[in-house]
């Protein structure tokens, strides 16, 4: 896995010794690259496939020196003293699997990504995240989804649609 980690100072991009005593809008970037990868034979298909790695981090930060504080990928923690940002990624698993390899019925483990009125969006590991629709998230009427789960839960979901044309996947947590 090769790491790379960008740091931001309100636009501009810094190391992370020029940062020190400064003041403004932070951003932090962490990309990971997957480097383990080969070419397979699938159903007489030429693929490339990544090996498999979950990659978590965790930073911490004083909660005096630091306001207005978002993530992607990840979740915020606050412990009462500092902010504990816990971050994740699966390099190389958008590459590996597409929608093309989903079928209906099966189970998968995936991460929420964002709650709205209507469901949540939920990373399946494939390029587009699947709709987890209110009236599939519980077999009790739910009326409010951010009651049953939190942007960076790790929900179990079933496949229930899955629309190849617009690249859509209907998702279900009844029963998992």
């Amino acid at each position: 896995i090769k790491t790379t980690i960008k740091y931001y100072l309100d636009g501009k991009e810094y190391t992370s010794k020029e940062l020190t005593g400064k003041s403004g809008k932070i951003k932090i970037v962490i990309e990971y690259e997957n480097t383990s990868k080969k070419k397979v034979n699938i159903n007489g298909k030429k693929e490339t496939l990544y090996t498999p790695f979950m990659i978590t981090s965790l930073m911490t930060f004083n909660k005096d020196n630091i306001t207005n504080l978002k993530v992607d990928n990840g979740k915020i923690v606050d412990n009462g003293i500092s902010y504990m940002v816990l971050g994740y990624s699966a390099p190389g698993l958008y590459e590996s699997l597409k929608i093309d390899d989903l079928k209906e019925g099966m189970v998968l483990k995936g991460t929420v990504r964002n709650v709205i009125d209507f469901g949540a969006f939920v990373d399946i590991g494939i390029k587009n995240d699947g709709l987890v629709h209110i009236s599939e998230m519980s077999e009790n009427y739910v009326k409010n989804p951010m009651d049953v789960v939190s942007v960076g839960d790790i929900v179990n979901v079933r496949v229930i649609k899955i629309d190849l044309e617009k690249g859509k996947v209907g998702l279900s947590m009844k029963g998992c």
